[in-house]
């Protein structure tokens, strides 16, 4: 997935629903998320939306 993302502006629940799809749940998305924006590998520009530093 981190080919498709790049540095373009993702929705959240885009990558939430493709990790659904394998069987990964939206909780353990969620925290991976909030992981990236601590560390600074990714923000979220707005709202419910992420972007790749």
């Amino acid at each position: 997935m981190e080919e498709q993302i790049g540095n373009k502006i993702i929705p959240v629940e885009n990558i939430i629903e493709a990790a659904k799809d394998k069987n990964i749940s939206q909780e353990n998305v969620e925290e991976v998320l909030e992981k990236l924006r601590r560390s600074g590998d990714i923000f979220e520009p707005k709202r419910g939306f992420i972007q790749r530093l």
